[in-house]
């Protein structure tokens, strides 16, 4: 195998074990010790691919976001303008329903994880709000994204997926309708 190949088969498995890790335990009891022991390469190898654990805690959020924004993006693709909230709603909660370890690596340790991993988690809600807005207003883009998050951090998304979505989706709907809300 090539010194590439080696790597890259060396960065998947860190970044595998780092998502078990983050999941079971959080951000702050995952060790690099208990990392490299699950991804079998050495400590040395750890730090010489990305750094430290807030640089490679940065990378699997980015891994895991790109999932989430190609669902967003194919739900914006692929509804009528009449059920795009539905459509939003589901792509959101579902990925956050169906990947809870993910979703909560990102929107809840990543608060724990230091002001990089913060200032990302910020720039993620963003992009989030922003193509779910698309020419609405991004408020209730915004509020549709908080709700999600707030409702995987309390693990309502993942035991009421349905009521999760429909919610979001409410959210979206309103902020659609174009006139003042009362």
């Amino acid at each position: 195998m090539s010194r590439e190949s080696v790597v890259a088969h060396q960065r998947r498995r860190i970044l595998d074990a780092l998502a078990e890790a983050f999941g079971e335990v959080g951000y702050q009891q995952t060790t690099v010790e208990r990392v490299v022991a699950r991804a079998g390469v050495s400590r040395k190898t750890f730090y010489e691919i990305h750094g430290g654990r807030p640089d490679w805690f940065v990378v699997l959020c980015d891994r895991i976001a790109t999932d989430l924004l190609a669902r967003v993006d194919a739900a914006l693709a692929g509804a009528p303008a009449a059920e795009r909230p539905h459509a939003l709603a589901g792509a959101l909660v579902g990925f956050c329903a169906e990947r809870p370890r993910d979703a909560r690596i990102c929107f809840v340790e990543s608060l724990a994880a230091g002001d990089a991993a913060r200032a990302w988690r910020a720039g993620l809600i963003a992009r989030l709000s922003e193509r779910i807005a698309g020419d609405g207003p991004d408020l209730a883009a915004r509020a549709a994204v908080g709700a999600a998050v707030e409702l995987t951090a309390e693990g309502t998304v993942r035991a009421a997926p349905g009521a999760a979505t429909d919610l979001v989706a409410c959210l979206l709907a309103r902020g659609d309708l174009g006139e003042p809300h009362r």
